[in-house]
């Protein structure tokens, strides 16, 4: 029998903004409660290891970095994408979209959406070696969080701010209205 809901974070907090999705689980596991059965996991950079994870879920809300306008945030399904669309951004193993692909292919591949902020390409100030995120990738988070916290709450899983300190320093209360849109990638 499949899990309900997993928010998965991805990425390697060693190439800066490209860790990003690291640290959103890190903010959303110390700023919220979620009813339901909802997990939040970081899944790092493990690539194809990911595969059994995901396909234990009814379905999956991915935090990513994407090849974009810093900060800009994009909200989208793989269906959303052109094939071959999925281009090495990442340092992980396998890029997500290839797992995900393997598992259409299985039958095993759950509802997926993707929240994710923009940076810059590898090898350029977004994703070289270094620990920390840049600050229009911080406020690209704060906007991501925002987006996935509105639809956490549309999907019956009702955040509930902790009132623990949290790397990203706001709850749910600060949204504000249509600030939690997000567009797809062109």
């Amino acid at each position: 029998m499949k899990k309900t809901a997993l928010v998965l974070g991805l990425g390697n907090v060693l190439y800066g903004d490209e860790g990003l999705g690291v640290h959103l689980i890190r903010h959303l596991k110390l700023a919220y409660r979620f009813s339901g059965s909802l997990e939040l996991i970081d899944g790092g950079a493990l690539g194809f290891e990911l595969a059994g994870l995901i396909a234990r879920y009814e379905q999956v809300f991915i935090l990513d970095a994407i090849a974009g306008d810093p900060g800009a945030v994009y909200c989208f399904s793989p269906a959303d994408l052109p094939p071959g669309s999925g281009s090495k951004l990442s340092s992980h193993e396998w890029e997500v979209m290839e797992v995900l692909w393997a598992l259409g292919l299985t039958g095993e591949l759950p509802e997926v959406v993707f929240f994710a902020v923009g940076v810059e390409p590898r090898g350029s100030h977004g994703t070289s070696l270094g620990v920390g995120v840049s600050p229009p990738v911080r406020a690209g988070m704060r906007r991501l969080v925002r987006a996935l916290v509105a639809e956490l709450d549309r999907a019956g899983y009702a955040p509930t701010p902790t009132g623990a300190k949290a790397p990203l320093d706001f709850a749910i209360e600060e949204l504000i209205p249509g600030e939690e849109r997000c567009t797809k990638p062109v």
